[in-house]
């Protein structure tokens, strides 16, 4: 047995885990085939009623079933909905001072985040960098 201490801890932790909700399994298959199977399996475990096969289900029940878990983010570039889902204005309040806040979109990214200069050199050139970046 080995006497670890609290500063080894990140040792133990050679691995990452990858965990994928099945939910989220079965909606991509319905993304994929272009039918209501998957989706229906996941409103069924809800006690929801089934709804018939379009993008637009598809869209809103990805949202509702995986909302909070990070993945919106890239279903939104994945269906190129990044630049209106992210053209709003909202009112906030910030230390009792109403103010507006938009979000800024570059369109020319894509909605895709800049590959570090390190890993291109270290690759010598198979990666290209980004659009927009």
């Amino acid at each position: 047995m080995y006497a670890w201490s609290i500063t080894d801890m990140q040792l133990m932790h050679a691995q990452d885990f990858i965990f994928m909700r099945f939910a989220d399994v079965l909606l991509m298959h319905s993304e994929i085939t272009k039918t209501a199977d998957g989706m229906n399996a996941v409103r069924g475990r809800a006690h929801l009623g089934p709804v018939a096969y379009s993008l637009e289900n598809i869209k809103t029940e990805r949202l509702h079933e995986l909302a909070f878990e990070g993945l919106h983010w890239f279903d939104l570039v994945r269906w190129g909905d990044v630049e209106t889902a992210f053209n709003d204005v909202t009112q906030v309040r910030n230390s009792g001072v109403d103010a507006n806040y938009s979000v800024k979109y570059r369109t020319e990214t894509k909605g895709l985040v800049p590959i570090p200069e390190t890993e291109i050199r270290l690759l010598n050139g198979v990666y290209n960098q980004n659009p927009g970046w």
